[in-house]
């Protein structure tokens, strides 16, 4: 687990109905789409692609992983895939908080790719991609979908990006940080998805651009 400093208009959102909390209305009333790009920028600029997991032990490709930390009292869940509940041809990310404790913040982005290939350059290009992300407060877990790709469901490949924070603002701040792939995404590609669509739609929350937007 890592502790960080979150920014103020993140600590002010969730203090947010206490009277003793002495903030500045400005921060205070931070719209909720601001305070998301925020936390999306603070985890995912932590995130390394050497991170990356294609699954738990045999079930590679799965896209799914659990985390333990028996010091800090926190497990978690995340999975990465092919929207398995309704066979739709789109990403499905899912992040799950095992304990008892919700976490303060939590934010997924997701990245739906098909019909990709790599070129001499290590370069990757996706024939289609389509992404989508989302942050809750006091969460014990939730989906991210994206839109459908004109594909069939067996030619999706789905990458994610997951963060969530317990303890928010205090001493014993912990932060947990990773990102998964699952369904059709080879191995030797992964990294390259990570660094050119996950990281540009990262960007694209960021700077208030539409979010699948390939400069």
């Amino acid at each position: 687990m890592k502790k960080v400093t979150l920014s103020a208009a993140i600590l002010a959102l969730a203090m947010m109905g206490c009277s003793d909390a002495g903030l500045d209305n400005s921060v205070a009333s931070a719209p909720a789409s601001e305070v998301k790009s925020e936390q999306t920028h603070n985890f995912l600029a932590k995130l390394t692609p050497e991170t990356l997991s294609s699954g738990e032990d045999g079930l590679e490709h799965s896209g799914y992983k659990r985390y333990v930390y028996p010091t800090d009292g926190i497990a978690v869940r995340v999975h990465s895939r092919p929207d398995d509940y309704t066979w739709k041809p789109r990403g499905r990310a899912t992040l799950w908080v095992e304990s008892s404790v919700a976490a303060d913040v939590a934010t997924v982005i997701t990245v739906a790719v098909a019909g990709c290939s790599m070129g001499r350059n290590g370069d990757v290009t996706c024939n289609y991609h389509r992404a989508n992300w989302d942050a809750k407060f006091n969460s014990r877990g939730f989906d991210v979908f994206t839109a459908e790709l004109p594909v069939s469901y067996d030619q999706v490949g789905v990458m994610a990006a997951y963060g969530a924070v317990w303890n928010l603002g205090r001493r014993n701040m912990n932060e947990f940080y990773t990102a998964t792939y699952g369904g059709n995404l080879p191995d030797n590609m992964a990294d390259a998805i990570y660094r050119k669509y996950l990281m540009q739609a990262q960007y694209n929350i960021n700077n208030g651009r539409p979010i699948d937007e390939m400069p």
